[in-house]
């Protein structure tokens, strides 16, 4: 596990020890053993494993820079700099300068001289950065429970929107009082005054002028090509790869170990692991791993599946942060557990293209509204017909509903809808409906809808990555297709390039002629965890209902725990969007046991989460 939190008083006065110990206690509770930094107006720690990638700190003069920083480079440069130095050396005061810093990266810059201060998080959101303001002051942090001003101090908006799968307010935690500071923006200090502001946006790159298909292919293959080489360890065995069968990360694994092949890079892969469907449905993917796998030559681990229930002497661990795929912290932590126990340091992850290269015909909305309703009828057809569908079906759901009333939008949009068991009272004092993902995108502006869809994925990223927080205290997880040059090329893509019936992510299919197996290159579709989902719940829906009736959730006025054990019980048989949800809800439950030390294996009990009482006084 990973730390780092500093302490910024406005004017440069002695930063109080009230403000220091609770950080500094959160440190040790977290099993950590801090090191500490102190200039005029700034304190600061960092404490961390020789797990992931940890924290540091560096100093020239009256600056000092804190946070975790990962530089693209070359893996064939010669002892390049340590990452946070040159971010401390660039001093990235404005937008164009932060700009410059291509990478991974949540630090904070202070002037002691000029006692101004600015933290700064990369385009993605890959690493994490929290701060809460203080009376004269502000205290930033690489976690959000030890701002928090107790350990059970929920924002209750922000858990309502986790359980309804809503995107939640800007800059909100699941912790009253702290903020996150937003992917792609900068926070400043300056005279006591405290500003956010975005740095990158990708809607500047949304549609811009494109040169031919053919050329975009060969550029998206270049760029691809040097994402994955700059995300590669620096060492024999350093670098493994997630290899799921899918199109994204088998095209990762198969580009490493490409471009090892030309001597482009001085290491390959050490080895590829990958998560088996024990029970043999749909989201069974070995054909397609062993053709990757066979085409390279490169070593795979598979893993058995049993994601949700733990052994007893496997508690979860204390996130700061409730995340969907919570209960799957068994399946991986032992994935990581793999790779570090091989030698890995460094995971490869094919995570980010489905949020910019996956594309969906709700582009016929924008044709449509454009008045091309004679094109809009004959790409639907196609569609339709590539896919076996309803032709009206394709037009309904994407080019009718995404053009309503907003009102009448709601009506329409089953998938939607905010889970049964969330109350009324909820849903209304925090406009869960309006908030849901599929009705914010059918709401972009006339002629968007598209860029929309687009947009607000890539708005949803961190959320994403914190899917695989578990890992990350175990080894360092990397992402080529997050490589901010290969993102603002794609965003420019007309939807053909990216959306095509039965073969999306077209540019990247084209890209990686001759480098993937066909058998992967060409496949239709992935296999599907939900008839696991479905499976589990059959198999677990008596301790589950029973485990309800005493839940966490209950205390927050949030859910009918009625409802929710009638839809755990009918889940087998429920609509796929509803089995998520159901997930979700027990992912929070095991969340807050875990925090609250009441959650038990074989009558075991974890220790509390690592926040302690801050002391707000100056």
């Amino acid at each position: 596990m990973n730390l780092f939190c500093c302490l910024i008083r406005h004017g440069g006065g002695p930063v109080p020890r009230l403000w220091r110990a609770p950080l500094a206690v959160a440190a040790v509770r977290l099993g950590l053993d801090p090191a500490e930094v102190e200039h005029p107006g700034f304190w600061g720690l960092t404490a961390g494993t020789t797990a992931g990638r940890r924290p540091t700190v560096a100093s020239a003069g009256n600056r000092v820079a804190i946070g975790t920083v990962r530089l693209d480079r070359d893996p064939r440069d010669d002892k390049p700099p340590q990452d946070l130095v040159r971010v401390l050396h660039a001093w990235p005061q404005d937008d164009a300068s932060v700009r410059q810093l291509r990478g991974d990266f949540a630090v904070v810059l202070y002037d002691a001289a000029h006692h101004t201060a600015c933290a700064a998080r990369d385009a993605f959101g890959v690493d994490a950065l929290y701060y809460r303001l203080l009376p004269g002051g502000i205290a930033l942090a690489s976690r959000a429970d030890v701002l928090a001003l107790r350990e059970d101090e929920y924002d209750r908006g922000y858990l309502a929107a986790f359980l309804a799968g809503c995107a939640p307010h800007d800059g909100a935690t699941a912790f009253r009082g702290v903020s996150a500071v937003p992917a792609a923006h900068v926070l400043r200090c300056v005279d006591g005054r405290v500003s956010l502001h975005r740095w990158w946006s990708a809607d500047h790159f949304v549609g811009a002028a494109t040169p031919p298909a053919r050329e975009l292919v060969d550029e998206f293959r270049h760029r691809f090509a040097a994402a994955v080489r700059t995300r590669m360890g620096a060492g024999a065995g350093d670098t493994w790869s997630e290899l799921s069968g899918g199109l994204d990360s088998s095209s990762v694994a198969s580009m490493a170990s490409h471009l090892a092949q030309r001597g482009e890079i001085p290491h390959g892969l050490a080895g590829t692991v990958t998560l088996v469907d024990r029970h043999g449905t749909g989201g069974d993917e070995r054909r397609y791993v062993n053709a990757v796998t066979a085409a390279w030559h490169v070593p795979n681990v598979q893993l058995l599946d049993d994601a949700c229930d733990p052994a007893d002497d496997d508690p979860p661990p204390i996130t700061d942060q409730p995340t969907a795929s919570y209960l799957a912290y068994p399946r991986d932590r032992r994935l990581a557990l793999v790779v570090r126990r091989a030698g890995g340091s460094v995971l490869l992850s094919g995570y980010g293209s489905d949020h910019y290269l996956g594309g969906s015909a709700i582009f016929l909305a924008d044709w449509a509204a454009r008045g091309k309703l004679g094109a809009t009828m004959r790409e639907a057809t196609r569609w339709a017909v590539v896919g076996r569908a309803s032709a009206w079906a394709m037009l309904w759901h994407n080019a009718v509903i995404p053009l309503m009333p907003a009102a009448l939008m709601r009506r329409s949009l089953g998938a939607a809808c905010v889970p049964p068991w969330i109350l009324p009272a909820a849903r209304r004092a925090y406009g869960l409906e309006a908030r849901s993902f599929v009705a914010r995108v059918a709401r972009g502006p006339i002629g968007r809808k598209y860029a929309t869809d687009i947009l607000m994925a890539l708005e949803s990223m961190p959320d994403v990555l914190a899917l695989h927080a578990v890992l990350q205290d175990v080894v360092e997880e990397r992402h080529p297709f997050l490589d901010r040059s290969l993102v603002e090329l794609s965003l420019g893509f007309p939807p053909s390039m990216c959306a095509q019936p039965c073969a999306r992510k077209w540019v990247l299919r084209e890209a990686m002629r001759g480098i993937l197996p066909d058998l992967v290159r060409t496949r239709h579709g992935k296999g599907s965890v939900d008839a696991a989902f479905a499976q589990w719940l059959a198999h677990e829906h008596g301790r589950l209902t029973k485990s309800v009736e005493r839940a966490e959730l209950a205390r927050f006025g949030i859910v009918d725990l009625g409802a929710l054990k009638s839809a755990i019980q009918d889940g087998v048989n429920g609509a796929p969007h509803l089995r998520a949800a159901i997930v979700r809800a027990l992912a929070l439950e095991r969340w807050l046991l875990a925090r609250s030390g009441r959650w038990t294996a074989g009558g075991g009990r974890i220790s509390t989460a690592a926040s302690s009482q801050f002391a707000l006084q100056p």
